[in-house]
């Protein structure tokens, strides 16, 4: 008979804190060891022979490939950076400063990227899009044609957000989209065009597609290490606690 586990009683709150400093540097370090498998795994994949164990490997590992640790990592980073925006905005509501609202609306932005990363809902419209814009080649991933219009209209939107921003977090954060777009967008539409010539296992399109992995999760630990400075400088006195009554 298995007798059960008594409750756990701690004589004070149990203290857990976070180096913003310590955070960024782990994440940073993960981020260049997957890349660094994903380049193995890509160049077993097509200069060895076949060998129990290595399309386990590629699967787990390649950037290009869904599912798998990668975009775990980067679901997880942007989910991460989507809180952290989320606690700014109800800190700034809750203390009525302006543009909490706006904060919050970004917030649910990097969220749906999240979700996004995992699910590969952008990947999901190619066909769609593809019957309206037709497969011109540089447009042959053709959700780029529905997210361009969503960037620049995020875009157009930041520029009164971002006035309001100390010059750190706003350099930060526009460095950080520049990067992520880069990436998510302009390399993925010349992978696009390298595939639509034929080109798809040239040597250019690993190459590309694991600069273009790198900006991305790149770019969201810049908003993260950008967030976690805005916090320690703008709101010193937020602690986060929660009950679960």
């Amino acid at each position: 008979m298995t007798v059960a586990e008594p409750p756990l009683v701690l004589d004070a709150p149990l203290p857990l804190t976070l180096s913003a400093r310590g955070l960024v540097r782990f994440l940073t370090r993960t981020m260049i060891v997957l890349v660094l498998f994903s380049a193995i795994a890509t160049w077993m994949e097509r200069t060895l022979g076949d060998f129990p164990g290595r399309d386990l490997f590629g699967d787990l590992f390649q950037v290009s490939a869904e599912a798998n640790v990668p975009a775990l990592f980067s679901g997880i980073i942007l989910a991460l950076a989507a809180a952290l925006m989320g606690v700014i905005g109800y800190a700034r509501k809750v203390a009525g400063a302006p543009l909490a609202r706006t904060w919050l609306v970004f917030a649910g932005v990097i969220a749906y990227l999240s979700v996004d990363e995992v699910a590969q809902i952008h990947d999901r419209t190619t066909m769609g899009m593809r019957q309206l814009v037709g497969d011109v080649g540089i447009l042959h991933y053709s959700w780029i044609a529905l997210y361009a219009v969503v960037v620049l209209i995020v875009g157009v939107l930041s520029i009164a957000f971002l006035r309001h921003l100390p010059a750190r977090t706003r350099n930060g954060l526009i460095l950080a989209g520049f990067l992520y777009v880069l990436g998510a967008m302009g390399l993925e539409a010349v992978e696009g065009l390298l595939e639509y010539s034929g080109l798809y296992r040239s040597v250019a399109m690993p190459v590309l597609v694991h600069i273009e992995e790198t900006l991305e999760m790149g770019a969201v630990i810049i908003v993260i290490a950008t967030l976690l400075s805005y916090i320690r400088t703008q709101l010193p006195s937020l602690r986060v606690s929660a009950t679960l009554d």
